[in-house]
């Protein structure tokens, strides 16, 4: 696991690795592997004085953006599964914690 990913530090264990599995329209599946993402209920778990120094140390913000952009996984897996799939989409793709 990086020291740190958007350039904040990983003191609080706040990164988790992640999957994606995306059952494309066409049959195909398709695997994303090797990447983390900040734990949205470990975030919530940081006490007053950790989220204070992430506040001073401008490391909040970049913690907020990601998990902001992760709730666009689905509409990003989405066009991935049209651009491929011929008829029909059966698409199952959420990103899952994995236990590496």
């Amino acid at each position: 696991m990086p020291a740190a990913v958007l350039g904040v530090r990983n003191d609080e264990n706040l990164y988790v690795p992640m999957q994606a599995q995306i059952n494309l329209g066409s049959g195909e599946r398709m695997a994303v592997r090797g990447f983390s993402v900040v734990d949205r209920a470990r975030v919530k778990t940081l006490s007053a004085n950790v989220l204070a120094e992430l506040v001073q140390s401008d490391e909040l913000e970049p913690i907020y953006a990601h998990l902001a952009s992760t709730r666009n996984f689905a509409t990003v897996r989405d066009r991935l599964a049209c651009g491929t799939a011929q008829r029909g989409n059966s698409m199952n793709g959420a990103p899952t914690e994995t236990n590496s």
